[in-house]
């Protein structure tokens, strides 16, 4: 079996069905980061139309990128998710003020200090925003920099304190099978750190809280979209509390998550091969 690389940003229908099948770890969020929404369609559109089998599929990539949806669905199944409301940048442009008053209410209702606002589509923390002072003119100005560069859909959740104080677990699942952990302080100077089984500082008990949910969540997400070769679930903290045992969420499911083979002591890019090569 031979395997050939496609480049991404030059993805062409012709040669995706030169293939049998399609591995994809260049993403619809990479899409749209190398040539915005007009890329991304092209890419969503070559993977619905190319005779090669795509993995993951088509279902399932465009289910993750729609943030809405699987927020959604992660609530429908129980799972704790940030309260989040979804604004689309064509409803901002008909009418702006009533989306300023509906972000204030959804910030004042609920009591929230602070609000941050993100894009659907966006990456790496890629034109996230805090807003400490809430008014008008700070939301218009976000809604209007999103529409300058494409952007279709903004998330607008509480900004969570201890989301930026603890560690955000980040759980690594091949063929639905426990890989490895590791945490990171978000915008903090401290390197991954790993839990203490596996070789780090990160408390086993909170790796462990992490896996018991992922358990719960990963045979529903196969159930309804086919088993996954590569997930990544990341764990949030925490909501509402400060709980010293620490109260994580689902904060991100990840089907195409980026890594480095040596972000662990195990050879991360063989044993993922190995694990493609089960499902062909």
């Amino acid at each position: 079996m031979g395997c050939i690389p496609l480049y991404g940003p030059l993805l062409s229908l012709e040669n995706a069905n030169k293939c049998d099948f399609i591995f994809c770890i260049y993403e619809g969020v990479f899409s749209f980061m190398d040539g915005g929404y007009e890329d991304y369609r092209n890419y969503i559109n070559i993977l619905s139309k190319t005779k090669a089998t795509v993995y993951p599929s088509l279902k399932i990539q465009k289910f993750i990128i729609n943030k809405q949806k699987y927020m959604n669905w992660l609530q429908k199944h129980g799972f704790d998710i940030i309260p989040t409301k979804f604004i689309t940048i064509n409803s901002y442009i008909k009418d702006k003020l009533k989306v300023t008053n509906t972000i204030h209410t959804f910030n004042q209702n609920n009591g929230y200090e602070y609000i941050l606002m993100k894009p659907e589509l966006g990456a790496f923390a890629g034109s996230l925003k805090i807003l400490k002072r809430v008014s008008g003119k700070s939301i218009c100005s976000y809604f209007d920099k999103m529409n300058a560069k494409g952007y279709k859909k903004i998330l607008v959740q509480p900004y969570i304190p201890e989301f930026s104080k603890f560690y955000e677990i980040k759980t690594m699942w091949l063929n639905g099978k426990y890989f490895y952990s590791y945490g990171i302080i978000v915008g903090g100077e401290r390197d991954d750190n790993y839990p203490e089984s596996e070789g780090g500082t990160i408390p086993d008990e909170y790796i462990t809280k992490c896996k018991q949910t992922c358990k719960k969540l990963l045979p529903l997400l196969f159930k309804e979209f086919g088993k996954l070769v590569l997930v990544r679930i990341d764990f949030g903290c925490c909501i509402n509390n400060d709980n010293l045992c620490r109260d994580y969420f689902v904060n991100e499911i990840e089907i195409m998550p980026t890594l480095l083979d040596s972000e662990t002591t195990k050879d991360n890019f063989k044993l993922i091969a190995e694990s493609v090569l089960k499902i062909v």
